[in-house]
């Protein structure tokens, strides 16, 4: 599939399911990112660690709390993608991924 990004550049997103390791991957393209068979994991960003370079990201949930496992997990509606905007992803990095401050002692 192809997604016209709000910045106005293109993802094309390949979900494949690998059945001899029971895992969904991912080849993305777009003309800062190419990726082939990227594990599809469960989390809020999955692509956090290019967060500074790319202006989206992608999250995946699943209603029973695993990583998309089985062929079905997405038709069932078990699991969901995300394409996250670059304010989502900042949402995303303040609201959920920000260090919890320790509690004095």
């Amino acid at each position: 599939m192809t997604l016209t990004l709000q910045d106005g550049s293109d993802l094309q997103l390949e979900f494949i399911y690998r059945a001899s390791i029971q895992r969904w991957t991912v080849d993305i393209t777009h003309p800062l990112l190419n990726m082939t068979g990227f594990n599809l994991t469960q989390g809020p960003n999955i692509l956090r660690q290019w967060r500074n370079l790319i202006p989206f990201g992608m999250a995946v949930t699943s209603d029973n709390g695993l990583d998309p496992m089985n062929p079905e997990d997405f038709l069932s509606g078990n699991c969901q993608v995300y394409i996250l905007s670059a304010s989502e992803v900042q949402q995303v990095e303040t609201e959920i991924l920000a260090p919890i401050p320790l509690s004095p002692a």
